[in-house]
This record gives C-alpha cells, structure tokens and sequence, in this order.
C-alpha cells in the first residue's frame, strides 16, 4: 500500500501582482494626500503670524498708555523678535517724524520652512489694526492670508 501525505497546512501569501496592486494604490493616494497635507500645515502656520503680530501690538498699545512714548516701548520689546512659533520675524517699523507720533507698522517675514509659503510671505499691522499681507511678488494677499 503506498502511503500519501496530504499537506493538513494551509499556506497563505499574496500574490507579487497584489503587491504590486497595493503599492500602485498607496502611492497615488499619497501623491494626492502629500500636497493637501503640506497646504494645510502652511495654513496652520500662518496663525503664528497672526497670533504674534497681533499680541505684539497690544504690548505696544498697554505700553503706550503707560508712558505715552513710542521709542521707549520699541527699547523694551528687543529687536528683532521672533514669532512664538519660530516661523516668522517680526520686525516693529517705527514711523515717527516731526508731524506723526506714535504710529509704528510691525511686519513678520516668513522664516525657516514657512518661506514655502509663497502666498503669505509677510504679514503686517498697524497702529490703526489695519492687517495686511503679501506674497513673494509683494502682491497683497490679505484676503487668502487673514
């Protein structure tokens, strides 16, 4: 009597076409996800700005009222600052001259890998809380950007 063995095993694998299948659909998927992505965090971003800008001009403002001196409070808040995040420099342009007093511009410039952000290169506000923005062009942004 000849004796057959039967494999009582079962052998689970994925074919090479599968994998090839799979990785097809995961790389066009990250190609549509990647750049989405990058937008969003350039997006996110851009609140660092935003939030730093402005609370730089209320220190300014409390600072005024206090001692009523442009110069003064531009001593007291160091130059150049850096937004809280680190994504943006902002700089306070003081406008001072023998007609107009206490009128300044504080401006953030795009730093580190936020200068990838060609839409929102600067952002600015004014002594009047006028925000603006501009790209790489210096083309105003204000409504993509604020």
């Amino acid at each position: 009597m000849i004796k057959t063995y039967h494999n009582t095993q079962n052998i689970h694998a994925f074919s090479l076409i599968e994998l090839l299948i799979v990785m097809t659909l995961i790389s066009i998927l990250s190609m549509i996800v990647y750049p989405t992505f990058t937008d969003q965090v350039q997006k996110l971003r851009r609140q660092d700005a935003r939030t730093s800008l402005l609370n730089l001009q209320a220190n300014i403002e409390r600072c005024l009222s206090q001692h009523n001196n442009l110069s003064l409070c531009i001593e007291q808040l160091a130059q150049p600052i850096n937004s809280e995040q680190g994504f943006y420099n902002i700089n306070i342009d003081n406008m001072i001259d023998n007609t107009i007093d206490n009128h300044y511009i504080l401006t953030a410039l795009a730093q580190t890998s936020q200068i990838l952000d060609t839409d929102c290169q600067e952002f600015t506000v004014d002594y009047l809380l006028q925000q603006k923005s501009y790209n790489n062009n210096q083309q105003e942004t204000t409504s993509i950007c604020w």
